[in-house]
């Protein structure tokens, strides 16, 4: 299998095959002259591998970059207690409170229930 890193570029989100496992990290450096990879993984650990060492990298699907943007809100959510939501009224994104049982939109003054302020992020969108 030809392993190449065309159309991929410094600080990319990629995901990343390592001894046949799939790994999504962080292109952090790709130094042409020897070919290895600095990545950083999602629990911010680094590692250095080899060309050899990895059998793919593709650029992160859409899927992929949407699915781990309603992770980080539900990390937001479970380590501060803070909902990232809409504005049932003008759509305007509102951060509140796990807790709260009511919340008034900054920009429009709309106040309900936090059932009619959905979610910024869902699980799949």
């Amino acid at each position: 299998m030809k392993k190449t890193v065309e159309n991929i570029n410094l600080g990319d989100k990629v995901t990343v095959g390592i001894n046949n496992g799939k790994i999504i990290g962080q292109l952090e450096n790709v130094d042409c002259t020897e070919p290895w990879f600095e990545i950083e993984f999602e629990d911010k650990s680094c590692d250095q591998y080899p060309l050899s060492d990895i059998d793919f990298i593709n650029p992160m699907t859409p899927e992929q970059k949407r699915a781990k943007q309603y992770l980080l809100s539900q990390e937001i959510n479970s380590n501060a207690g803070i909902n990232i939501v809409t504005c049932g009224n003008c759509g305007s994104v509102i951060l509140h409170r796990s807790e709260d049982v009511e919340i008034e939109c900054y920009d429009c003054g709309y106040e309900s229930e936090p059932c009619d302020f959905p979610d910024l992020f869902h699980e799949f969108m």
